[in-house]
């Protein structure tokens, strides 16, 4: 089989890969916010853990969300970078256009599908607390057309 065509399937595999990392954070938050509860009112433990749960807590949401937009925007240059090294005619542009779509597509049902799963009452407090990676789901399809375009120019941009 032609590895070219499998540029679909890497690309929707990568968004759903980024979405399945984005609700683990958040349901993971989720989950340390119940237990960052229940720690701080136990009369038993040291204050000096309840401080330390406390600070991880805080420092949670910050952590996972700035390595959501590292690991996207490492994904993007090494997409560019290495799409330039791959030899292309500039005839099937108009197929990798066409392909593009499709791609679009599965990013249209995973920002759905994101927007459903954290306007959910059980977790809309802990996605707000994530403002990096719900501005790039409400902007997936955007933000995918930027780096498809990207990629485009540094596929068949370059002299022969």
């Amino acid at each position: 089989m032609n590895k070219k065509a499998n540029a679909v399937a890497d690309g929707a595999v990568t968004i759903v890969g980024l979405f399945v990392f984005a609700i683990i954070c958040i349901v993971g938050f989720s989950i340390f916010t119940e237990m960052n509860t229940d720690i701080q009112s136990m009369d038993d433990m040291s204050n000096s853990s309840k401080e330390l749960t406390d600070d991880l807590h805080t420092q949670y949401p910050g952590l996972f969300d700035g390595l959501f937009a590292f690991v996207l925007v490492a994904l993007w240059i090494s997409s560019v970078v290495l799409s330039f090294f791959i030899d292309s005619h500039p005839i099937f542009l108009v197929i990798s256009v066409i392909l593009i779509t499709f791609v679009l597509l599965a990013g249209a049902y995973v920002s759905n599908t994101y927007a459903e799963i954290t306007t959910d009452a059980a977790f809309v407090d802990a996605a707000s607390s994530f403002p990096i990676t719900n501005f790039i789901f409400d902007n997936l399809l955007i933000v995918i057309l930027v780096m498809t375009t990207s990629v485009l120019i540094s596929l068949y941009a370059k002299t022969r």
